[in-house]
């Protein structure tokens, strides 16, 4: 009758439907419990290991020992409660969180079966923005490139950006060779296509949208880049709004005073993912922001621009030119994008390996 119990640190409650009642979740299994409301009031005093001897019901009444042991025994049996050893720590919080666990949990179980691709309505790989007041076409910017060697060498973070503005020839290139559609794959129905970074199942939910405050030939504002037609739709002119959004999410996170000329807001349109791997769209969709930033990466460095990536996220896209789109997407990350900074004063110093070549 000396051993002590806690609720299981991973459970997250969810609400069930009107006969379910409420649901526990084992984050880590996924394993589903409906539980009564009066075991709810019971875990809800097991955050801290307790005594069978320790526990009531909501009432306030106390089940006899034998029944409180054979309880525990049957929720520890499930996974609900677990036995603690006096030596175990047990005041700090699960790291990772539940939720977190249960995403990572999720992240290997989705997808829809293959014969059931003709019931499913497919949403488009391309997002119009019909409403925009103005489309301008983006150069080419062809050119040479450095050996790809060089680039991974030279790839780093750079905080610090010139006064002066980035090319429209410049910008160009860069949305061109970290993001241009280069064709379809497969099916036209199954909206797949190939881009510069990789995305599962060819989905590419990222959306990106231009905040150009100094760029050559290109009036300050929001913009949404068109992979397909490599082009700018303008959604907003430059207004204290995207002033307060460029420094909550770029120079904030970097600590610097100063933002760059052009800031990346990346959005995911989820509907492209979720509908054929569902229980994995927000870890894909994770996966595919770190591809796409590395290659925006490598292309900045390319150009000898200055890139930095923030990962401050909203939890719902607060711009006003994505009003009508934020039951939509859900806001990924933010790239900074400038000319390097004579001086750097925010960067740290490197130190390369001893015998390493630099």
């Amino acid at each position: 009758m000396n051993r002590r119990y806690r609720r299981n640190p991973d459970l997250i409650l969810e609400w069930g439907s009107e006969h379910d009642g409420v649901v526990l979740v084992d984050s880590r299994t996924l394993r589903r419990f409906a539980v009564k409301r009066t075991l709810l009031g019971v875990l809800n005093r097991m955050s801290a290991p307790v005594l069978p001897g320790e526990l009531a019901l909501e009432d306030g009444a106390a089940p006899g020992p034998q029944e409180t042991e054979a309880l525990l025994a049957r929720l520890a049996e499930a996974g609900i409660v677990e036995p603690v050893d006096d030596a175990q720590v047990v005041d700090d919080p699960p790291n990772p969180t539940p939720p977190e666990l249960a995403v990572h949990a999720l992240a290997a179980r989705g997808g829809i079966a293959r014969s059931r691709l003709d019931e499913v309505d497919i949403p488009p790989a391309r997002l119009r923005h019909r409403e925009a007041s103005e489309v301008i076409p983006l150069p080419a910017g062809e050119g040479d490139s450095r050996p790809l060697r060089e680039l991974l060498r030279s790839r780093t973070s750079i905080r610090d950006f010139a006064e002066t503005p980035v090319g429209s020839a410049e910008l160009g290139r860069f949305l061109g060779d970290s993001a241009r559609v280069r064709g379809w794959l497969g099916p036209d129905r199954l909206q797949a296509t190939r881009r510069p970074s990789a995305s599962g199942g060819g989905r590419h939910s990222l959306e990106i949208y231009v905040l150009a405050r100094a760029v050559a030939d290109l009036p300050p504002g929001a913009y949404h880049y068109d992979p397909f037609a490599h082009q700018l739709a303008k959604l907003q002119p430059w207004d204290a709004e995207l002033d307060d959004l460029q420094h909550r999410l770029i120079c904030r996170p970097t600590l610097t005073e100063h933002p760059p000329p052009v800031s990346i807001y990346l959005a995911a349109y989820h509907q492209r993912v979720r509908w054929k791997y569902g229980g994995m769209t927000l870890s894909l969709i994770y996966r595919d922001t770190g591809c796409l930033l590395q290659t925006m990466y490598l292309v900045a460095t390319d150009l000898g621009l200055a890139p930095c990536a923030t990962a401050a996220v909203e939890p719902q896209a607060s711009p006003e030119f994505l009003r009508p789109y934020r039951e939509d997407v859900v806001h990924v990350a933010n790239f900074a994008l400038g000319n390097p900074a004579d001086s750097a004063p925010t960067s740290p110093d490197f130190r390369p390996l001893n015998g390493a070549r630099p």
